[in-house]
Formats: C-alpha cells, structure tokens, sequence
C-alpha cells in the first residue's frame, strides 16, 4: 500500500531550554570521560606503557647514539616508532648580564621571582608587605559518582 506524504505548515517550535539541564549533561558526559581515563591510567597496562616507552627513549639514545638534534626512527615487526629532536629547554645562565643588558626599568618589568623563594627566605611580615593574595586562581574540578 502506498503512502501518502503530505506537506504541512512549518511551525517553528520554541523549545525553552533550561541551562541547568544542560549544565547536567555536560556534567555527567565529563565525569564518564574522566572515570574512564582514571581507570585507564590505573591499569597495569598503562604503567607498563609509560616504563617501555621511557626505557625505549634512553636506550635510542644510548644504544643508537642519538643526538638531541636528531630524529630517529625504528621499525619493528607491527609498528613504526618515530622519536622527534629533544625539545628546547632554555635557562638563564647570567642573571646579572642579563638586567644589565636590559636596564633597570625593563629588568624590573619583565623580572619574574618565585613565589616559593620568597617563603622561604622572607618573613610573613615581609611577604604581606610585597605579596598579594586573591582566589583568582584555577578551579580543580573532581567527579564522585552519584549512588
């Protein structure tokens, strides 16, 4: 039996939207996902991965003699391993040459100190003198399972 199609008026329908609710999705889609990679990285598995994986890199290095400016590469019988150069880590090796290339005023503007040295080596007095604190800071966020 053939059926019939017929063409209706279109009405848009206005559906209200609490953003609550959607704000609970979301919720509930971001703790799965969070369970899920906890348990990953829980499983022996994951642990033996990160252990291979370090101890693959150190011997590339060792055995194979790569540089830190070299890529490597080593095929194995399933997979291809690729290994990029070491990444850049910069220090300040003169601090001193440093803010007098700079001067002072632009020393001072770009200066950074950490605020852990300043725990240890400034009195609580000191530190209210020159620190502020507020809670502008990140949130972290946890998920506990509702039951």
């Amino acid at each position: 039996m053939p059926v019939k199609i017929e063409q209706t008026e279109k009405k848009k329908l206005k559906k209200k939207v609490n953003p609550l609710d959607a704000l609970e999705v979301l919720t509930d889609e971001v703790g799965t996902l969070e369970m899920e990679v906890a348990r990953l990285k829980a499983m022996p598995v994951w642990q033996e991965y990160e252990k291979k994986k370090k101890a693959l890199i150190e011997k590339v290095e060792t055995i194979m003699g790569v540089q830190p400016e070299e890529t490597a590469q080593l095929t194995g019988l399933k997979y291809i391993c690729s290994f990029s150069q070491k990444a850049n880590k910069r220090t300040i090796s003169n601090i001193k040459v440093a803010k007098s290339a700079l001067g002072n005023e632009v020393f001072f503007k770009v200066a950074k100190i950490n605020l852990t040295d300043l725990d240890k080596y400034l009195s609580e007095d000191e530190r209210a003198e020159c620190v502020t604190e507020s809670r502008t800071g990140p949130r972290q966020v946890k998920f506990i399972p509702v039951k």
